[in-house]
């Protein structure tokens, strides 16, 4: 069951030169990882996603989806001016600000908001470009929830994927962690990279790389050196073959001791 805080979370402090900032003043809230400013703009946190509402049909919100925004709208007061931190890029495909946000602490230091929510287990790591230092930051608050058991973590929709058994087909479209042993590396056309983690590629489960991708990689022309290791990797799953998830920067894919 998870935990919905009605009192005022901890504060987080941390902070990095933005690309951008901006200040602003918040209208209302949408969901756990997004929210609408008073001129209109709609924001979504950067680097993080929450369980889904689906505001049509409440039977298809996932679990935790409403105690997040409900803990959003704790962090986040209505008319209450905010520090929006602009990512590389700062508006995605819906017209939404690509943020980072900050409230104000009563002595005056910066309270991150996507970091909150992330520590407390109500949302997790999701990066499509490389973000440092927040995406190193936000993956060590991760663990620690996730270690913990808080919130989504306690819940068996989210817990980690053996690579060895991975996965079904309810589980594709959606994002999973993944762990496992990395039997061979593959190469494909225009530098495609596959890491494979059984016999079989059309029925195991695969990680893959696309060539334009690789370089973003610390194991970029090396990739060979996997083989053996065990590594735990983001991203969505796809019914490719077996099963797939497509690795597109660094961030998704840790090698593990």
């Amino acid at each position: 069951m998870y935990i919905l805080l009605f009192f005022l979370l901890p504060a987080l402090t941390f902070a990095y030169e933005a690309h951008e900032t901006l200040n602003a003043t918040v209208s209302h809230v949408i969901d756990g990882d997004t929210l609408v400013l008073k001129n209109g703009q709609k924001v979504r946190l950067l680097d993080i996603n929450t369980p889904e509402i689906h505001h049509q049909d409440a039977r298809q919100t996932e679990p935790v989806a409403e105690a997040a925004r409900q803990v959003l709208e704790l962090i986040v007061d209505k008319d209450e001016n905010i520090t929006l931190h602009l990512g590389p890029r700062p508006l995605d495909t819906y017209g939404r600000l690509l943020a980072h946000i900050y409230t104000k602490n009563k002595d005056g230091t910066l309270n991150w908001v996507n970091g909150q929510l992330v520590r407390e287990g109500f949302a997790h790591v999701y990066t499509f470009e490389q973000n440092e230092p927040y995406t190193t930051r936000l993956l060590t608050l991760e663990e620690d929830a996730r270690s913990q058991k808080k919130n989504i973590w306690a819940l068996p929709r989210w817990n980690l994927r053996d690579a060895a058994t991975c996965c079904t087909l309810s589980d594709t479209g959606r994002f999973h962690l993944v762990q496992g042993t990395i039997k061979s590396v593959g190469y494909g056309p225009k530098g495609m990279v596959y890491l494979n983690f059984g016999d079989d590629y059309k029925t195991d489960f695969t990680l893959r790389i696309n060539g334009r991708d690789s370089r973003k990689f610390p194991w970029h022309k090396k990739w060979k050196e996997l083989e053996g290791k065990t590594v735990l990797a983001r991203g969505k799953l796809a019914p490719v073959n077996g099963m797939m998830i497509t690795l597109s920067h660094a961030a998704q894919l840790k090698l593990l001791p």
